[in-house]
């Protein structure tokens, strides 16, 4: 009795496994962002994010505060959202 209620457990808990669960992912961030210099440019790209999707907004702006924007964000692959960069 005590094989079958292991066995039964196991393929309880294997089948209870699936592929297709949701798990969320990383690379793609959601809300909006602005990033004002090249120090926040460079900590957004080194967070793995390679896609902006739709509803997402992305803001470059160069004020003039902190180190200019000189190098943007070649980690990027799809942009489905917004991408604004002004003032540089």
């Amino acid at each position: 009795m005590k094989k079958l209620t292991l066995f039964l457990l196991v393929i309880f808990l294997i089948s209870s496994c699936s592929k297709d669960e949701s798990i969320e992912n990383t690379t793609k961030p959601t809300g909006a962002w602005t990033l004002y210099n090249q120090e926040q440019v460079d900590a957004f790209g080194a967070s793995g994010y390679t896609e902006i999707l739709p509803n997402y907004n992305l803001f470059i702006e160069c004020d003039g505060y902190g180190s200019p924007i000189t190098s943007l964000l070649s980690s990027l692959t799809k942009v489905g959202g917004d991408l604004v960069i002004s003032n540089c």
